[in-house]
C-alpha cells in the first residue's frame, strides 16, 4: 500500500466524555464579557463571548487540557463525515490533501520573499502537508502537533520530526528558527500572549512568524 492512500489513516483514539472548565479572557484576564453566540457541538452547549475590555473572542467554559488532547486524537475531530449536523471541525482532513498542499505552496511563496530557506517550525502541523511542501522547498522542518495519531502519521509519511505535544506545553530553544509558521492556531490557544513571547524568543534575529487567523475584529 502506497503511503497516503485512503486506507493509510492515523490510528485514532476514542474521544470519550469532554470535561469543561470556567475561564476568563485569555488575553487580558477580565471577567467582564458579552455573550456573542451559542452553539451545540455533539450535545455540548458552547458559549462564545467578546471581552468587554480587549475585544477578544473566546469560549467559556472551555474544554480542559486533558480533554483537548482526547479531542484532537479522535476521528471525531479530523474525520467528522458528511457536511451537516453537529461536527467538531473537519469532515475529512486528509481527504483535503490536494487543496491543503496547494494552499501550503501559496503560503511558502510569500514566506520565501523574505526567507528562502533555513530552519522552520510549524505549530499544529496536523497531517504534515505544509511540512512536506516546506521540506521540498528547501527548509529544514520540524512540526509540533497535539494530536498523537496525526503526529505519528505525518512523521512517518514525510520522514520529518513531528513532536506529539501541545505547542503551548513544550519548551523551544532560543534563537533557533528562521521561520515559525502557525495556520489557524491562534484562535484555539489558551494563553496567546505567552505563546507569542515564546515564538519571539525562539526566532533568530530577523526571523519570521507566519500565521493566519479567522477572527479579524480583535484578539
Amino acid at each position: 500500500m502506497h503511503p497516503g492512500q485512503a486506507e493509510d489513516r492515523p490510528t485514532w483514539q476514542p474521544m470519550g466524555e469532554i470535561q469543561f472548565e470556567e475561564t476568563s479572557c485569555p488575553i487580558c484576564h477580565s471577567d467582564n464579557a458579552i455573550l456573542r453566540y451559542t452553539k451545540n457541538i455533539r450535545g455540548y452547549p458552547m458559549k462564545y463571548y467578546i471581552c468587554s475590555r480587549c475585544r477578544a473572542l473566546y469560549a467559556n467554559p472551555r474544554a480542559g487540557f486533558d480533554s483537548l488532547k482526547k479531542i484532537y486524537a479522535s476521528a471525531d475531530f479530523f474525520e467528522g463525515g458528511e457536511p451537516g449536523g453537529e461536527h467538531l471541525n473537519y469532515f475529512n482532513f486528509i481527504g483535503g490533501e490536494k487543496y491543503l498542499r496547494k494552499t501550503a505552496r501559496d503560503r511558502l511563496s510569500r514566506i520565501q520573499r523574505y526567507c528562502k530557506s533555513g530552519k522552520m517550525l510549524e505549530g499544529a502541523s496536523a497531517a504534515g502537508f505544509f511540512l512536506a511542501e516546506a521540506k521540498t522547498a528547501g527548509f529544514e522542518v520540524t512540526g509540533v502537533e497535539i494530536s498523537a495519531p496525526m503526529a505519528e502519521y505525518a512523521s512517518k509519511r514525510w520522514s520529518v520530526d513531528v513532536i506529539p505535544e501541545s505547542i503551548e506545553q513544550i519548551s523551544l530553544p532560543e534563537q533557533e528558527y528562521d521561520v515559525i509558521a502557525t495556520w489557524g492556531l491562534m484562535t484555539i490557544i489558551r494563553d496567546p500572549i505567552a505563546l507569542i513571547r515564546k515564538f519571539h524568543q525562539s526566532l533568530k534575529p530577523g526571523g519570521i512568524w507566519a500565521f493566519n487567523t479567522y477572527y479579524h475584529d480583535g484578539w
